[in-house]
């Protein structure tokens, strides 16, 4: 229950743990482990200090400053569908509730005989379902005027209104289905319900089945605001449904919403997915936390979070010269090492215009021979030798930025369309920092996104001394289900350097070497258990599944699972590598990946064990998680003085027989310590 508690904490500030038992809810995961004083040794070899213990060498990695909120009408909303109650029970729910502690709830899918149970259990004394589908609403006080509604083309939603601190708020919580169903539900929600209704502070929370930029979504954003995306959380970021697995019949998505309408407009204050272990249903709750202003006359003066939420905030006003040739593909790829059928092409791409000029990159078309592969893309080199000074120094940042959306296969009936659900492909930008030797010193990746509309990525990077020159790279990936062709398409790509004036902390490149598992091999690596594995491959225990496992970024992973070795049944996996510490300045290391689990059931964590002289390990830092989806785990640690190298540790255990973990974007890189320690 640790990290349960820890969310608890987090969203609610109350320490104490529900009675009915709960899932484990994805939190922090640290851990410290001490190994005690260290072995006699000769008086002339270094030593860690004997009064210095493992969590107090860590440090935040990039803390975020105070923001002081306005005063306001603070809501908390959370959505949730609970599958027909297949895989949970009312009292369960209910104390996922409990914990998470909203003002209003909006749940589908959810059996007539749970409601009033779940409500009891999660203290909210305000229900109405609809008595004829599978809509509830539940709030912390009475509901007004609660009305249920069926849709004509279908599911439904239920309205109340609900009084939170004496000011009125309309909460509609909804379901509609997807492909053109779903955008005729859309078109009759939003134009005879929502349209029309007056109330300044309005809420629509539910299931959507599809996801922003997708044009059912475009009919409800007409009139109201997603939340998530206000929040800066996008489609291929997060997913929230399936809760386990990789891709469902229609992918992986984030299509559990919440839209506001605010006269004047609600601050987003927080928008999260949360992860539960055991996973209580095929979707996970979202929860958002909206502030709304007191007055309707007056509204705030500014939104002091907008400025983190904005996905190009890391570009300074004065951009530095685009480094890269055609970024726009406006010259037909010049420039560009075009691999595997990959284009630079005129003109739309299933239902994707150029966003700026005539042209825009893509991977391959629909083929006569049924190509199958599953990668295709570009490639750019950028010599930095003229900037060798600079980024020696340490004065040097790599500034990437880039647009992606993807194609997909369009519905129509009439003047009425939708995009087909199914696993879309999705696209990626990677830029790599090389040595002189042409060696990957360095990756920052956008991660793989499939959205329906050009969407942006930006991109600071530390250019460590030694860099030589950086490669930026456009990926499409091609999902088998969506066609013959790699429809992610990107445009007005952008690679620049900038000088800093004063040194940045990186030391060094990445000391893991190839911690992408891009190189095909793994050597330098101590392994049990692990393998690499290609993108979307069903080799391995998970070869009953439908939808192939697919990369956190690029062609290959590490993966891990009971039955992974010719039918070797291991409850452990563990792979690690040793990095020798030269001498030096006091540095840090910032460390961690990107991992995930099949089916939430198998542990993950990253260790780096600090050694001493003499090979034993002086303390070891841990940082763990289980969540069903691509997690990134990052800690920054002070290396103190007589450490003569660390071990970077990766470990699995499971607790199923059919799960499995992964892992991708491993990294170790060394750092200035910071002049001021803060402990964790």
């Amino acid at each position: 229950m640790r990290a349960a508690a820890a969310l608890l904490v987090l969203l609610t500030g109350c320490r104490d743990e529900p009675s009915t038992p709960l899932p484990e809810i994805e939190g922090d995961g640290a851990a410290f482990e001490f190994a005690g004083p260290p072995p006699r040794s000769s008086p002339d070899v270094p030593r860690i200090a004997r009064d210095l213990r493992p969590e107090n060498l860590v440090l935040e990695p990039d803390p975020e400053p105070p923001v002081a909120l306005p005063d306001g009408l603070r809501v908390r909303v959370v959505t949730w569908n609970l599958w027909d109650g297949n895989t949970t029970d009312p009292e369960t729910a209910g104390a996922v509730l409990a914990a998470l502690r909203p003002d209003l709830v909006a749940l589908q899918e959810v059996p007539a005989s749970y409601v009033e149970r779940i409500a009891a259990v999660a203290g909210m004394p305000g229900v109405e379902s609809d008595g004829f589908g599978d809509n509830a609403v539940l709030a912390r006080v009475p509901l007004d005027d609660a009305t249920a509604v069926p849709l004509r083309h279908g599911k439904g939603f239920v309205r109340a209104t609900v009084t939170l601190d004496g000011l009125p708020v309309a909460f509609y919580g909804a379901h509609i289905h997807w492909d053109l169903k779903g955008s005729r539900q859309a078109l009759e929600l939003a134009r005879e319900h929502l349209g029309g209704d007056p109330s300044p502070r309005l809420i629509l929370a539910g299931d959507f089945n599809d996801e922003h930029y997708s044009p059912q979504n475009r009919v409800l954003e007409a009139l109201l605001t997603d939340a998530l995306t206000a929040a800066g959380v996008y489609p291929g970021q997060r997913i929230s449904w399936p809760a386990t697995g990789f891709d469902g019949r229609e992918g992986s998505q984030l299509i559990d919403l919440v839209f506001f309408r605010g006269e004047p407009p609600p601050i987003v204050v927080a928008a999260d997915v949360i992860n539960l272990r055991p996973a209580p249903s095929d979707h996970k709750p979202v929860v958002v936390d909206l502030l709304f202003p007191r007055d309707p006359s007056r509204g705030f003066d500014r939104d002091p979070l907008a400025v983190r939420r904005d996905p190009l905030r890391v570009l300074p006003a004065d951009l530095p010269p685009n480094l890269l040739r055609d970024p726009g593909a406006e010259e037909g790829g010049t420039g560009w090492r075009l691999t595997d059928g990959a284009l630079a092409q005129r003109g739309p791409r299933r239902q994707q215009s150029p966003r700026s000029g005539q042209a825009l990159f893509t991977g391959y078309p629909a083929s006569p021979w049924g190509r199958t592969g599953p990668v295709s893309g570009g490639a750019q080199l950028v010599r930095l030798d003229d900037r060798a000074a600079l980024i020696d120094a340490g004065r040097a940042e790599l500034l990437a930025a880039g647009w992606s959306a993807t194609g997909y296969r369009l519905l129509t009936d009439g003047e009425l369309s939708s995009n087909a659900v199914v696993p879309y492909d999705d696209g990626e930008m990677v830029v790599e920092l090389l040595d002189a030797r042409r060696e990957v010193v360095g990756r920052v990746m956008s991660g793989r996104r499939d959205t329906l509309d050009w969407h942006p990525w930006a991109a600071a990077m530390p250019v460590p001394p030694g860099t030589r020159a950086a490669r930026f790279r456009w990926i499409s990936h091609r999902k088998p289900w969506d066609g013959r062709g790699s429809d992610a398409v990107f445009d007005d790509l952008y690679l620049g350097l900038r000088a800093l004036e004063a040194p940045h902390a990186r030391l060094g490149g990445n000391l893991l070497g190839d911690g992408g598992a891009e190189g095909g091999g793994l050597d330098g690596w101590t392994v049990r258990g692990w393998a690499l594995v290609g993108d979307l491959r069903p080799e391995g225990p998970w070869g009953h599944l439908e939808y192939a496992p697919w990369t956190y970024s690029g062609a290959r992973m590490f993966a891990a699972g009971p039955g992974a070795e010719r039918g070797v049944v291991r409850r452990r996996a563990e792979m690690s590598r040793t990095i020798a510490l030269g001498p030096g300045e006091e540095r840090a290391l910032r460390w961690g990946g990107h991992v995930r689990t099949l089916y939430g059931g198998a542990d993950i964590t990253i260790s780096l064990e600090i050694l001493e002289a003499d090979g034993r390990v002086w303390g070891r830092l841990t940082r763990a998680s289980w969540a069903a989806e691509w997690t990134r785990i990052e800690s920054l640690t002070r290396i103190p003085a007589g450490a003569a190298a660390v071990r970077f540790v990766l470990e699995a255990t499971f607790a199923e027989a059919d799960d499995a973990a992964f892992a991708d974007e491993l990294f170790v890189h060394p750092e200035r310590a910071p002049a001021v320690q803060v402990a964790r």
